[in-house]
């Protein structure tokens, strides 16, 4: 398959995305022929009666002597002037039902032709888009001018197994049988995931139970652990672009809408996977008091915004936006203890980290401020989505070619530099695909591996597994 550019809004190329619109099949209706007994029928009634109203009027001549006299020889005349005369009416009614007949035919054929044409779009918009909602609002695009414009590729339409261009999320639900649940978009639009066990065996994948996705929307998950509660928190976009959320908790067992979408905060729907989401007790209003949420989102303005959302008070409030940053590319944001960094590219093309110590853990720097730290030395692919993998140290990426590369940083934040690794083994991605990264310790393996997830050439979704310089394909996960 040709590759395609990750962020195109594909409902009006193809959960849906997949460019968003209804498909309003127009009704037809043929031309209302009269039948042709009928015509016929009329017209020799017709022919009738101005046979009556002749032979009336010449009736009138046999009125007095001389019209008696002269009767037969005036009759025969008229019958030699009426027979034409029928005729040439006759004549006259033949063509005009063979017109008829013709612009029937015509309306027949103009029927058949547009009918089949709107079973085409019909069966193209199927098979290329999600079902969308009458009267969407159109999709926001990106700032005019933007130095970071979307990959180029061949589009093409999955016609079965994943949504070409899905987000990508993975997370640990925390459960006693689930090592990973990875949600993505199918090839419907429909939004999804898939469970890994502990011993490392893919479930079926289920429905994750929203609608109105945008096609091939960012995603973010994130599970985390608030007052005894055990909750799987999902961000996606719908296709206005306003960000929404789901979450499932181990007590609701089911899935249920969060608040975020009453901010009506958007992303551009040609974004390439500029969505991600952290949690951390010190991330509250009050520190260590009920924790927090970081959701990195692109915004409207083509920058990288962070959301703030209190767990005690359950509100959000719109937090930094990071100048000079690429919204249409990768934010992988990492937390260690009260340091926040965030992994993201610039608007040159090259990977940058920000960094945030919520609670003065370095003593020397203001709580509460964003820092930028140096940029990486080396350019990555346009627009490229990031993946942070605390587990193992390391940011994941693409390169221009499209081969999925490893970066580390080492000293300290304010001189922290960055180290190129390696690439990863034979792990080529189409262009613009999402990546996702997790770090796990699975049942029997004495240790542990980061299990990187990404979309290979329009395929279903990759799994390769290892330690950075040793990884391995797994396979592609159910979808």
């Amino acid at each position: 398959m040709a590759d395609i550019p990750r962020r195109y809004n594909q409902s009006d190329l193809c959960e849906d995305t997949h460019n968003t619109q209804t498909y309003d099949q127009g009704s037809y209706s043929g031309l209302q022929v009269v039948p042709q007994e009928q015509d016929h029928a009329a017209h020799q009634t017709a022919a009738v009666t101005d046979e009556k109203q002749y032979l009336s009027t010449t009736s009138g001549w046999a009125h007095g002597a001389e019209g008696k006299n002269d009767f037969a020889e005036r009759n025969q005349a008229n019958l030699e002037v009426v027979v034409p005369q029928k005729r040439k009416k006759m004549w006259k009614w033949v063509v005009a039902a063979m017109i008829v007949l013709v612009l029937a035919a015509v309306a027949v054929v103009v029927a058949v032709m547009v009918t089949r044409k709107n079973q085409n779009q019909d069966q193209n918009i199927q098979n290329s888009s999600p079902a969308t909602t009458t009267g969407s609002p159109s999709s926001p695009t990106a700032i005019p001018g933007s130095t970071n414009p979307s990959p180029t590729g061949t589009p093409f339409f999955s016609a079965s197994g994943a949504y070409n261009g899905t987000g990508i999320a993975i997370t640990n639900p925390m459960n006693s049988n689930d090592a990973a649940w990875v949600f993505f978009q199918d090839y419907k639009g429909a939004l999804k995931y898939s469970a890994l066990d502990e011993s490392g065996n893919w479930g079926s994948s289920m429905p994750l139970g929203v609608t109105g996705a945008a096609n091939a929307t960012s995603l973010a998950a994130i599970t985390y652990q608030p007052s005894g509660l055990t909750v799987c928190h999902v961000f996606w976009a719908d296709r206005t672009g306003t960000i929404q959320d789901v979450l499932y908790t181990n007590v609701s067992k089911s899935w249920f809408a969060g608040n975020i979408s009453a901010q009506g905060w958007q992303v551009p729907l040609d974004s390439n996977d500029a969505m991600n989401v952290l949690w951390s007790s010190v991330l509250g209003k009050v520190r260590n008091v009920g924790g927090g949420l970081r959701l990195y989102a692109g915004g409207l303005d083509g920058l990288i915004h962070e959301y703030a959302y209190d767990q005690v008070t359950s509100t959000w409030d719109a937090g930094f936006t990071f100048d000079g940053t690429s919204g249409f590319s990768g934010a992988a944001p990492m937390q260690a203890g009260g340091l926040t960094t965030l992994h993201l590219l610039n608007q040159n093309n090259k990977l940058e980290f920000w960094w945030r110590d919520a609670g003065q853990d370095l003593v020397v720097y203001p709580s509460g401020v964003w820092n930028k730290g140096v940029d990486a030395p080396f350019t990555v692919g346009v627009n490229s989505s990031v993946t942070a993998c605390p587990g193992d140290g390391h940011v994941y990426y693409l390169d221009a070619d499209n081969t999925i590369n490893s970066a580390s940083w080492a000293g300290a934040r304010e001189s922290e530099l960055w180290n190129q690794t390696s690439p990863v083994n034979g792990a080529v991605a189409s262009s613009g695909s999402s990546l996702a990264s997790l770090f796990l310790t699975l049942e029997g393996v004495a240790t542990g591996s980061t299990h990187l997830l990404f979309q290979s050439k329009g395929s279903d979704i990759v799994e390769y597994s290892g330690i950075v310089g040793s990884f391995q394909s797994v396979g592609t996960i159910p979808v």
